[in-house]
């Protein structure tokens, strides 16, 4: 009831780092650990699953807690539950704490995240005309290139058609070459056509399509 650790096994010790001399008798409230929340902010002990499960009688699931223990230079995140027993008088007789160790999974998401903004930087500073469209053809997404371009900003170019910014005498064209590839499942086509910017000047573009989770990317 005092939040002192009665007992662990191996693999907790393991995970944290510490002999069971270091870890049994202490309570929770005095480990002197350096623990964060899954964004980086500092987790206050209050917070702590086993102190929150013995003050609340009520269990605590999935909670992300990033601990860095005495001489760690590395942070271990761990998903942790704990669940309070109840004596017969409705207290808290102990609370049973199981956790994994979820570090490789946060750096994989670490680095998908970095790669994802490495590659939004590459398209929002591209030049080229980077656009998406829905499945039926029409606006999702448009880079700041095809918004110079085109001379429209991204809002007056979501939910349009993309044949409404093809030329008049080339819009069959277009969209017989573009059902085709649907038609046939082809991944990336090329193909060249004239369109009109707000202006009204033309321009001629050369047009990679492919297909990207069930809507289209151009190039």
């Amino acid at each position: 009831r005092e939040a002192e650790v009665l007992w662990s096994n191996s693999a907790a010790l393991e995970t944290m780092g510490l002999t069971a001399p270091e870890l049994l008798g202490k309570s929770v409230r005095d480990l002197s650990w350096d623990v964060v929340r899954e964004d980086g902010s500092p987790f206050p002990v209050a917070e702590f699953p086993p102190l929150l499960a013995l003050e609340t009688r009520r269990p605590q699931r999935n909670v992300v807690m990033g601990v860095r223990g005495p001489g760690s230079a590395e942070r271990t995140f761990l998903l942790v539950n704990a669940d309070p027993q109840l004596a017969r008088d409705r207290s808290v007789s102990q609370v049973v704490v199981t956790f994994s160790d979820i570090t490789e999974r946060k750096r994989a998401e670490e680095r998908l995240r970095e790669k994802e903004d490495q590659y939004r930087q590459l398209v929002e500073n591209a030049d080229d005309l980077i656009y998406r469209t829905d499945a039926t053809g029409r606006f999702v997404y448009a880079n700041p290139g095809a918004e110079r371009a085109l001379g429209l900003s991204e809002a007056e170019l979501l939910g349009r058609h993309y044949l409404e910014i093809v030329r008049d005498d080339y819009r069959e064209q277009a969209r017989s070459f573009y059902a085709q590839q649907v038609a046939q499942g082809i991944p990336v086509t090329y193909c060249e056509f004239p369109v009109r910017t707000r202006e009204g000047e033309e321009l001629w573009l050369g047009q990679n399509l492919g297909w990207v989770y069930g809507g289209l990317t151009v190039i």
